[in-house]
């Protein structure tokens, strides 16, 4: 009888962790929410440095851009 009730066990959690899940679920899969795109912002190369950065963040004078108040100390030769 011990024998029945080990096999019987077995065969359970060999159903419920192995062959129920590769059967497939009656549930149907949940669908994915389409990704919303972030605004893109602009990137600028700075005349002095190279880093990109910004336009909203960056500085510009004329036709030149650039990163940070240091660069346009630096791009004005002061």
């Amino acid at each position: 009888m011990k024998f029945l009730i080990i096999i019987v066990a077995i065969l359970a959690v060999v159903w419920f962790m192995l062959l129920r899940p590769a059967l497939g679920s009656s549930e149907k899969p949940r669908a994915r929410k389409p990704r919303k795109d972030l605004p893109s912002e602009v990137m600028q190369e700075c005349s002095v440095c190279g880093v990109f950065a910004s336009q909203k963040e960056g500085i510009r004078q004329g036709e030149k851009f650039f990163c940070s108040k240091e660069c346009k100390a630096r791009g004005d030769g002061r």
